[in-house]
């Protein structure tokens, strides 16, 4: 989970663990500026008004309940309701999309889907990528999207790009499937996505 506010890129990060004194935890939050900070995953999230969930998708109904009242919060919603089978992941049974299940665990909550399709080296350090990569946004929120649009700026090569409402998180979680699945396949062209609008 994270809240946004200031370092390196004008952001200011409270990670959210189950262990927040744990020495990983406190390596990642040294490595991640003087602004970052740890707490429990329900503190975080009531401390910000931003909240990032970036949780394994079996996991993510239990966590997202337990983050107590997330109403008017904005929710950035980056996870793939996929599991690793037989040497590839598979799309695991969900109703609509990912993102509208969240957003029925989190009743009064802004979730926008983001970030999901990014691969995680390119997530990690997206000054890294090869030219720019495009993060598709879905929600049903305007303002919650201008938000997650103007985080996205600060994070340059990535650009952003308004897919529309939340409905439309199922075929942006289908991106992803395929780009994993691409990658999987040890091809040496295993892509990231890039999308801009359609000539007139």
């Amino acid at each position: 989970m994270a809240r946004w506010g200031r370092g390196s890129a004008g952001h200011t990060v409270i990670y959210g663990s189950r262990t927040p004194d744990d020495a990983r935890i406190r390596e990642l939050v040294a490595a991640s500026g003087t602004a970052a900070r740890a707490l429990t995953p329900a503190a975080a999230a009531a401390t910000a008004p931003i909240v990032m969930v970036t949780t394994p998708w079996v996991a993510t109904e239990a966590i997202v309940k337990s983050l107590g009242d997330l109403q008017g919060k904005v929710i950035l919603d980056t996870t793939n309701p996929f599991e690793f089978r037989d040497g590839r992941d598979v799309e695991l049974p969900v109703e609509g999309s990912a993102a509208q299940m969240i957003q029925a665990w989190a009743p009064g909550a802004k979730v926008v889907k983001a970030f999901n399709t990014l691969n995680f080296r390119v997530m990690a350090a997206p000054e890294k990528a090869e030219g720019p990569s495009t993060v598709p946004l879905a929600g049903d929120d305007a303002e919650a999207k201008r938000i997650a649009a103007e985080i996205i700026a600060t994070l340059p090569p990535l650009l952003s790009f308004d897919v529309g409402p939340l409905s439309n998180a199922y075929y942006v979680e289908m991106i992803a499937l395929l780009s994993v699945n691409v990658l999987l396949q040890k091809r040496p062209d295993a892509f990231e996505l890039v999308l801009r609008p359609r000539a007139k």
